[in-house]
């Protein structure tokens, strides 16, 4: 599994809708990321028509593209240069092992928010019982976030609130932990 690490961060934290709404919260978040070739953009709205809270992550690279819904949680979009689009669903039999890992019910039967915290938990007492048992964890059951993920997810926002700031100018993450 590859694991990207974001350099640079550009975007805005826009209140779309001015004055109306008087919490500090920004309505309208569209961050851009760098990850060696790897492009990415993540758009979180409470305001746009149709979209509900709509949270969408979609990660652009020289060969292709990935693609999350938050109002489509069952599926993911791949598209490759030169291929069609390919929509992956969440519990079929094609998907990859970590995939297969996470899905406790059949397709048709959607899983969502608490299931994702279910799975964190699982991982994290997996990781738990092997090292009582003397044994390193395996990949899968390291597959949960630690206190290194947070600073760096701490060290994004960070970049983001600053690139706001200097009017979208990209900004490098801090390195706070390589």
């Amino acid at each position: 599994m590859r694991r990207l690490r974001a350099g640079m961060v550009g975007g805005g934290l826009d209140a779309l809708v001015g004055g109306w709404h008087r919490r500090a919260m920004a309505l309208e978040d569209r961050i851009e990321l760098v990850a060696g070739d790897v492009r990415g953009v993540l758009t979180a709205s409470q305001i746009l028509q149709g979209a509900g809270n709509g949270l969408a992550i979609a990660v652009y690279g020289t060969r292709g593209a990935v693609c999350r819904h938050q109002e489509r949680p069952e599926t993911l979009t791949v598209a490759r240069n030169g291929a069609p689009r390919r929509i992956y669903r969440r519990g079929e039999s094609y998907l990859c092992t970590s995939a297969k890992r996470t899905t406790h019910l059949p397709v048709g039967h959607p899983e969502g928010f608490n299931e994702a915290f279910a799975n964190l938990y699982a991982n994290v007492g997996d990781t738990i019982r092997a090292r009582r048992e003397g044994r390193s964890p395996t990949e899968l059951e390291l597959d949960f976030p630690n206190a290194r993920d947070g600073v760096r997810g701490m060290a994004f926002v960070e970049a983001a609130v600053d690139s706001d700031a200097a009017a979208a100018k990209w900004t490098r993450m801090a390195p706070y932990l390589s």
